[in-house]
């Protein structure tokens, strides 16, 4: 199930309805969701996820104790990344580090 970002003043950002709305729909559908998953940079346009809209993902995977999976192959491919806002890219796993969640990385 997608859970479609949520357009705000001519930015998409990722909110807790969107979340939530994407849940209830798989639930409904007869399905469990174990996973969120996050690219980040997105691709194609290589915008990233601010601090709060990530901080918002793991606060949801974990109420509803689900994984969250990140991916953020294109964060190291040689570009500058920025959130719309001019923040530059933010790994989740600093993320999980600064809210004590327990996270691998792989690749």
């Amino acid at each position: 199930v997608s859970a479609f970002l949520q357009e705000n003043n001519g930015k998409f950002e990722l909110t807790s309805e969107s979340l939530e709305d994407a849940f209830q729909v798989s639930v409904s559908q007869g399905n469990r969701p174990a996973m969120l998953l996050l690219t980040n940079p997105n691709n194609p346009t290589g915008t990233c996820y601010s601090r709060p809209e990530l901080e918002l993902a793991l606060a949801f995977t974990r109420e509803k104790g689900m994984f969250l999976v990140s991916d953020e192959i294109y964060a190291n491919s040689g570009h500058t990344y920025t959130h719309e806002n001019d923040q530059s890219f933010i790994s989740m796993f600093d993320i999980g580090l600064s809210m004590s969640a327990d996270g691998k990385r792989i690749g």
